[in-house]
């Protein structure tokens, strides 16, 4: 089994019984600053420290690998206001609230059942 990292219990992983990894990650760090307004001038910016963090991970489910629809309840129950670890490979990035679930099912059997999806999760560190 080839570990990738994790999202709190979401383990993202490759083995010969289970693929569950992301096709994307991707970090956002921010600076915040405060814009004064002159009087005949222009505003001048100001450094008020870091921002808060954001990532986005995306997520491919195939039914071949995987059971989409079991993965997809399981990733939308984080979607709970916990903070958890986010970790890539071996470096933690820090805690992390999943904001938000995308979803998208690509195909389907004529009886629904997802045979592909794209899910991008959305976080914000705390």
């Amino acid at each position: 089994m080839a570990r990738m990292g994790n999202f709190g219990p979401v383990v993202f992983e490759t083995s010969s019984s289970r693929v569950r990894n992301w096709e994307r990650i991707s970090e956002t760090y921010r600076a915040r600053f405060a814009v004064h307004e002159v009087v005949d001038g222009c505003p001048v910016r100001q450094y008020l420290g870091e921002g808060l963090a954001e990532a986005s991970i995306t997520v491919r489910l195939n039914r071949a690998f995987c059971d989409p629809e079991a993965e997809i309840a399981e990733l939308k129950s984080l979607v709970n206001g916990k903070a958890y670890p986010l970790v890539v490979g071996e470096d933690v990035l820090g805690e992390f609230v999943l904001e938000e679930a995308n979803i998208t099912r690509e195909r389907s059997t004529n009886r629904g059942k997802i045979l592909s999806a794209e899910v991008e999760l959305k976080l914000g560190a705390v």
